[in-house]
């Protein structure tokens, strides 16, 4: 479709039978061998850890791959994954877990505040994506930004495990339902409603743009006109996202872009003719 088209398609997938292999764990150092049949469970005691090497993760401020080595402890199965592969999976309650993803996404030496809020958005998120995500796969949620980063157990710290355990079990609700505490590390000023993030996605009531200063005032509804976008920019009242020095550089900032660059990204197939000029018809 995109070779006909030049339009990106997303292809969704269903698993109609698990795969199957053989579990095979080896311990040379004590001559022994353990062989299961597509599952393979094993736990570590009390204060036993494992160390899991070169995991590939997404690094957030360049979005290319890295690795790392990360500690975890508990309980664990290893199974076939969806593509065959090798899995281990590691089943940990909410509150352990996120004693791991609260300081892989958030800085722990922020304001307690902000960890202990950090903590209850995380436990929101968590609970609302459990059962909606990796269905084809023989976990619940991954240890990835698509989810949350939970980069291991060494990242723990005192002052992130007291933001974890000041919340314990408290999570965001808008009337009867919980909440899906979508995050972000910079908003440019402002956050946007889900639908336009998503499209086609469902208007959630809790996912409005709201201006991220203390007024918090929604936004008004419809496109920002040219001098609604400058008097934005120029508005003495900083956001909250513009505090922290690791957000300042996606806070504000410029791209440039030659009239060759976007006649290749807007017209893929050389079907129009030259590029003369360019408006705006909606913002987000």
């Amino acid at each position: 479709i995109k070779d006909k088209t030049g339009l990106d398609v997303p292809v969704r997938s269903w698993l109609h039978q698990l795969p199957k292999g053989t579990i095979i764990l080896e311990v040379p150092e004590r001559n022994l061998v353990f062989r299961a049949p597509d599952l393979l469970w094993f736990s570590l005691p009390e204060g036993g850890k494992i160390i899991v090497h070169d995991v590939v993760y997404e690094v957030q401020t360049s979005h290319r791959p890295g690795r790392e080595h990360r500690t975890l402890s508990g309980l664990f199965f290893m199974t076939p994954d969806k593509d065959g592969a090798l899995a281990l999976v590691q089943a940990v309650g909410a509150e352990k877990l996120l004693r791991s993803i609260v300081p892989s996404e958030i800085y722990p030496n922020a304001p307690d505040a902000a960890l202990q809020a950090q903590a209850i958005t995380a436990r929101s998120d968590l609970l609302a994506k459990i059962g909606k995500r990796h269905l084809n796969e023989p976990f619940l949620i991954c240890n990835e930004v698509h989810c949350q980063s939970h980069r291991g157990e060494s990242r723990h710290t005192k002052r992130t495990d007291r933001a974890v355990a000041a919340t314990h079990g408290q999570v965001l609700f808008h009337g009867d339902n919980l909440v899906p505490a979508l995050y972000h590390a910079s908003c440019g000023g402002h956050t946007e409603a889900n639908e336009r993030v998503w499209p086609g996605s469902i208007p959630h009531p809790a996912l409005r743009g709201v201006e991220d200063n203390p007024r918090n005032r929604p936004i008004p509804d419809g496109t920002p006109t040219d001098a609604d976008v400058r008097r934005f920019l120029k508005a003495e009242s900083k956001s909250y996202c513009s505090i922290p020095n690791a957000g300042r550089k996606a806070y504000r900032w410029t791209v440039k872009r030659t009239a060759a660059d976007l006649k290749k990204k807007f017209d893929p197939r050389g079907k129009l003719g030259r590029i003369k000029s360019i408006r705006v018809l909606d913002r987000n």
